[in-house]
């Protein structure tokens, strides 16, 4: 059942559509033109930019004098060359997006500007998505501040504190809204805990710890990955646990003692996990 009171807002970028290697082909051959071959360890520097923020940057650092709206125009003309040759949807996406769609309000929220929306707009049907759309021109501060997640909160008529954030990953701090990592991955399995009470859960692959806080009352989180995961939850009588949309029985897995779960999905055991290195 679908909660009026509760939102996932989406990330474009790395989330919906494949976009940075097609960003990174126009950028190289957008630099090319002015003699410029970006140093591979410049590329974190520009990473999660809108649009003007990098080509200040861009131009600065490599010193580039042409004007910068015809430097602009050059880079849009060679990013949607890139696009319509090869712009494709997260593998993933669609599975987790109907997933999403049958049991909360859904927005996107975008650093990329309007005129890059309307135009992504002739190729993909992004409005049949999303019930709300965002963009890196709609508010006056562009993310990570928390304006345009907060305005996305209000045009869905919830509260921050009840809504999910997934994003490619964190860049930086929003105040009062939970933020979901995704991974990219052709084999997607979703975890999805809701809190009816404090608890304290740790979730891990064989690679990373996924996630590892105190969640609060009348939040949600939202995961997805290959797998398999080893899950701990404090105080789980507090928690509900669903494993690809199918709820597990956290009762068959919880101390009396310590009121702690511990299992592994799809299956095994918690004593025989092992991450790799």
């Amino acid at each position: 059942m679908k909660s009026a009171n509760s939102a996932v807002i989406f990330d474009m970028d790395g989330v919906i559509l494949d976009t940075e290697p097609l960003y990174t082909k126009a950028e190289i051959r957008l630099f090319g033109e002015y003699g410029v071959i970006i140093p591979e360890e410049d590329w974190s520097l520009f990473r999660g930019c809108a649009e003007q923020e990098f080509f200040d940057l861009s131009m600065k650092r490599y010193k580039i004098t042409e004007n910068k709206n015809v430097v602009m125009e050059k880079g849009r003309a060679y990013v949607r060359k890139e696009f319509m040759r090869s712009l494709a949807f997260m593998p993933g996406f669609h599975k987790l997006h109907n997933i999403v769609k049958q049991h909360y309000n859904i927005g996107l929220v975008t650093a990329s500007p309007r005129h890059n929306l309307d135009w992504l707009r002739t190729l993909i049907e992004l409005d049949d998505l999303f019930e709300h759309i965002i963009s890196g021109d709609d508010t006056d501060n562009n993310k990570p501040h928390p304006e345009p997640y907060l305005a996305m909160t209000s045009r869905l008529g919830v509260e921050p504190k009840n809504t999910e954030i997934i994003e490619e990953e964190p860049s930086g701090f929003i105040e009062d809204v939970s933020t979901v990592r995704t991974e990219k991955t052709n084999d997607i399995n979703t975890i999805r805990l809701n809190f009816s009470g404090t608890c304290w859960i740790e979730i891990m692959d064989r690679k990373t710890v996924l996630e590892y806080k105190l969640a609060k009352a009348g939040t949600s989180i939202y995961l997805e990955g290959e797998g398999p995961f080893k899950i701990i939850i404090g105080h789980s009588k507090r928690a509900e646990l669903f494993y690809n949309d199918t709820q597990i029985n956290l009762a068959t897995t919880t101390n009396d003692k310590t009121n702690v779960s511990c299992l592994v999905l799809p299956k095994g055991k918690c004593d025989e996990f092992a991450q790799s290195n």
